[in-house]
């Protein structure tokens, strides 16, 4: 049976991939329970203080979020990367027009970038910064200057069910850093296992390689070529050290 033989390269960009992959499935399973318990809270906020377009969009999102779950192991992962990033968005731009400061959205907001770090690179992580910051930058001016007000924000404050929303997005982001902390660690002792596996495989083919080129396949005898190495390496040595040499056949 032929095996595929898999460089060293390619070796990091598949552990890579896995390590994307396993952290984009636990933000999925951070999202469902986020719908879980943060939707409830939701409601009961409408009920308490009456409903708003916010509750609504909530609403929304806990039925893409548990319909996207059943579906996360048939999604690539950069879909698995726009969904995560559009979903926690969604939710910090929600809360941001409706609550202002008061509200969940630098927690969505910084998950959201923190996803796009793990989960896209680097590159991906400084567009959604820059993106953030220029939103939050109008968003704030719209505050500023009265275009949007919340005037029950003292009720508001005071609502147990706005503290469970918050406590529930707080949670359900620290369980989102967890999973990348230990599916990031597990992966890169994965990673240096595979790398050093690899290492001592190409010194044994390099051992090899070098038995074959010097010995007959066969017979398993040093071949002329070895011994005209030999050869050329005695005398070279006897020239440095002013000696003489015999050679006898």
């Amino acid at each position: 049976m032929k095996t595929e033989h898999v460089s060293p390269t390619q070796a990091v960009e598949n552990s890579l991939w896995q390590l994307r992959n396993m952290f984009l499935q636990n933000v999925a399973i951070a999202l469902l329970l986020l719908a879980i318990f943060a939707a409830p809270a939701s409601i009961s906020r409408g009920i308490e203080f009456g409903w708003l377009p916010i509750h609504v969009i909530h609403l929304m999102l806990s039925v893409l979020v548990i319909s996207a779950f059943t579906f996360r192991k048939k999604l690539t992962n950069s879909l698995l990367l726009a969904y995560a990033i559009i979903i926690f968005s969604a939710i910090s731009l929600a809360g941001f027009v409706q609550y202002g400061i008061m509200s969940a959205g630098f927690y969505a907001a910084l998950a959201s970038i923190f996803v796009a770090m793990m989960g896209g690179g680097k590159r991906i992580a400084i567009y959604t910064s820059c993106i953030w910051v220029a939103l939050i930058s109008v968003i704030s001016s719209f505050w500023s200057s009265g275009r949007l007000t919340f005037p029950d924000a003292a009720i508001h404050m005071s609502g147990i069910s706005t503290w469970a929303s918050h406590i529930t997005t707080f949670i359900c982001i620290i369980v989102i850093f967890a999973f990348a902390a230990s599916n990031f660690i597990t992966s890169l002792r994965m990673l240096l296992n595979k790398l050093l596996e690899q290492k001592s495989e190409l010194q044994q083919q390099k051992v090899i390689i070098e038995h074959l080129a010097n010995h007959d396949i066969l017979t398993g005898l040093p071949t002329l070529r070895l011994a005209d190495d030999r050869l050329n390496m005695a005398i070279d040595s006897a020239k440095r050290h002013n000696k003489k040499l015999s050679y006898s056949i």
